[in-house]
């Protein structure tokens, strides 16, 4: 190719500053990609037959910042920010502001997903100068588990990162440095872990010799974004609580700097670790619908480093849960380094067996793979109204707006959109990383809805013994009992405040 990429019969030289225009079959698939899962993440939603838990979280900070509490967590005793660095979400409290809901948030969260497809397809232009490569790229991230589950896997903040991370690959492919540094810290600015995949971004730029000023702005800034975050705004917006994500790290320490050290320490704990069969299947998981090589034909697979590392090193095992909210980053960046691979795996066919149309085959089994994982991520269950189907819209409509409720998790995501509507872990000491409160508070909330059916969360246990102790409560009415769904509410309320 010389200094040139051939892009629809076009050589258009390297670096120069535009996106390659997408055509309109993209646009369409993206449109109806956007539907589908759209559809299907509030086909989920309204089912109330799956955790619904992290998606109240979300729309309970974003609720509290529009009645002028920033971000304030009712799960978490505290401002979220002092939870989980998600300044980004700064960025969207004016549409939900407009439309205060938890389907304007998963509208939101498609959205981003597909606009961050949209940048992948133009990245895979660039790098591979093919159309029908690109296109099949496209499909292959669109549909890779991590990142399309991460349409139905409730709202997550990380999920908000991904259309920045991949505007950072297309500006440093295209030479845009400005825009490179701006979606750096907007893509950091979704969480406090995407610091470590810039880190790996920045030495990728230096080691594929993209130009020293590349790999020193995005390493100091992911420096500085840290020590910020770590020092100064998570203990600012924490009140003094201890690290709730600390928990996470177990003997390692309670950060990241102390698990780090630690595993500096203790390298044969590491490779312990690195070598057991968990870890082991998680990465057949992960790298199988890219054709397991494809991400190590080149350096890209440092964009990715850091992020697999994170998940294979922390003891908690829901990091290693294809289909939860610890992989899309994971995901996402497997699949740029999958794609700037592709020209060195199409050249070695090529010169191995002669074949001429390496990369378009190579593009087609990664999206063939990528649309056959979905028995990792889909769980048509979750989508199926369960039998007591009725009885719990019941339930809903017998709660008005504005009152404190006790909820199952599968309902909670209903509620969110309140001072106070919680699960019955809130009232056990014995979860990590939440707020507990003390077990008499659960006999001042307004509303309580009790689910006998459901079995799914044992902590959440609907005992004879505790309905009986709102049954016999004089504070208390049972207001719905139908299906083995009990409904209480308090004849007089009163003050929640701490």
């Amino acid at each position: 190719m010389g200094d040139f990429v051939t892009v629809t019969g076009m050589d258009t030289p390297k670096g120069r500053r535009w996106f390659p225009s997408i055509p309109k079959s993209i646009w369409v698939f993206i449109a109806i990609y956007s539907l589908v899962f759209f559809a299907l993440a509030c086909r989920k939603f309204v089912a109330m037959n799956s955790n619904s838990g992290d998606t109240a979280i979300m729309v309970n900070a974003f609720w509290h910042t529009i009645h002028g509490k920033l971000f304030y967590s009712t799960y978490m005793g505290m401002c979220h920010l002092g939870v989980h660095a998600t300044y980004v979400m700064l960025l969207f409290v004016p549409v939900f502001a407009l439309a205060p809901s938890a389907y304007t948030l998963f509208l939101v969260q498609t959205v981003l997903i597909s606009i961050s497809g949209l940048i992948f397809f133009c990245l895979a232009r660039r790098v591979t100068g093919e159309l029908r490569t690109a296109s099949l790229m496209t499909v292959a991230y669109l549909f890779y588990p991590s990142v399309v589950t991460s349409h139905v896997n409730q709202i997550h903040f990380e999920n908000f990162a991904l259309p920045f991370l991949m505007g950072v690959m297309l500006c440093l492919e295209e030479k845009r440095f400005w825009g490179f540094l701006v979606c750096v810290l907007l893509a950091m600015s979704a969480l406090e872990n995407i610091f470590v995949t810039v880190v790996g971004i920045a030495v990728y730029a230096f080691v594929s010799r993209r130009g020293a000023k590349w790999g020193i702005a995005s390493l100091t800034m992911a420096m500085i974004y840290a020590a910020f975050v770590f020092s100064v705004a998570t203990p600012h917006f924490s009140a003094g609580k201890a690290y709730f994500v600390g928990s996470y790290f177990g003997e390692l320490g309670n950060s990241p700097g102390e698990a780090m050290m630690t595993l500096l320490r203790r390298p044969q704990y590491l490779v312990a670790i690195l070598t057991s069969p968990d870890r082991l299947i998680y990465l057949v998981e992960m790298l199988q619908p890219l054709l397991l090589l494809t991400p190590f034909g080149s350096w890209g697979w440092l964009v990715a480093a850091p992020s697999v590392g994170t998940n294979l090193v922390i003891p908690e095992s829901a990091f290693r849960v294809v289909a939860w909210h610890y992989n899309p980053t994971t995901g996402a960046m497997l699949c740029v380094a999958a794609l700037l691979g592709l020209n060195k795996w199409a050249g070695w066919l090529h010169k191995k067996f002669g074949w001429t149309e390496g990369r378009v085959m190579l593009a087609f089994g990664m999206s063939v793979l990528s649309i056959g994982s979905w028995p990792l991520w889909f769980n048509l269950e979750d989508y199926r109204y369960p039998d007591d189907y009725k009885t719990l819209e019941k339930a809903c409509e017998l709660v008005p707006p504005l009152k404190s409720v006790l909820s199952p998790h599968t309902m909670i995501g209903r509620f969110a959109d309140r001072e106070a509507a919680v699960i019955m872990q809130q009232f056990n000491p014995t979860v990590l990383r939440q707020d507990t409160w003390p077990k008499e508070k659960m006999y001042d909330l307004d509303y309580i809805i009790l689910n006998g059916n459901e079995t799914r969360f044992p902590l959440d246990a609907v005992t004879r013994d505790l309905v009986m102790s709102y049954y016999t409560n004089t504070n208390y009415e049972l207001i719905l009992n139908e299906n083995s769904v009990f409904v209480f509410r308090r004849r007089e309320s009163v003050n929640l405040t701490p």
